[in-house]
């Protein structure tokens, strides 16, 4: 006996996703606001912006990656009353990616392969001594530096020795 399958679709075609811009609400947080009202702020972009409960309620359906349209979709399937204003839904969504509150895939793959930020080493140092007719002192500083291990980065010591004592300058 054979198993056959047929798959067959009378919707629109399914849209190219090579070149269609998906989109993610991943990377913002919701802070209450004034009233009932809500701060969306991006933790990557730093934009920022003032919406209404019910557009974090939608939003908040927005993680997985999606196109506006399907965004759109999935909103009004599951908010009715959000139903028959598709075409608002629809140009919110358009207005908050936009406004750099949700991230596109294109971004977020550029973001994840990028190779790691390497941190320049920091500049070469000094260590300046100051002193001013104190020999023994700067005798027992200097005897000290030179037992313990300096970093990497100490290029070198100076002294500089303010004294009116010319014997005590060399």
């Amino acid at each position: 006996m054979t198993d056959y399958s047929y798959s067959y679709s009378t919707g629109s075609p399914a849209p190219d996703a090579a070149t269609e811009t998906l989109w993610s609400f991943n990377s913002a947080d919701v802070m209450p606001g004034p009233g009932d009202a809500a701060i969306l702020h991006s933790r990557r972009s730093g934009a920022g912006m003032l919406v209404q409960p019910d557009v974090v309620r939608a939003l908040e359906l927005c993680a997985p990656f999606r196109s506006l349209d399907a965004h759109t979709q999935h909103i009004t399937d599951l908010l009715p009353a959000l139903k028959n204003h598709a075409q608002h839904t629809r140009q919110t969504l358009s207005h908050i990616a936009e406004q750099g509150l949700m991230e596109s895939s294109k971004v977020a793959f550029q973001r994840i392969t990028a190779p790691p930020e390497v941190e320049p080493s920091p500049p070469p140092c000094r260590i300046f001594i100051l002193t001013c007719d104190r020999p023994d002192a700067l005798k027992q500083l200097l005897s000290r530096t030179v037992t313990h291990e300096l970093p990497n980065d100490v290029e070198g010591i100076w002294v500089i020795d303010d004294s009116r004592d010319l014997h005590h300058a060399q």
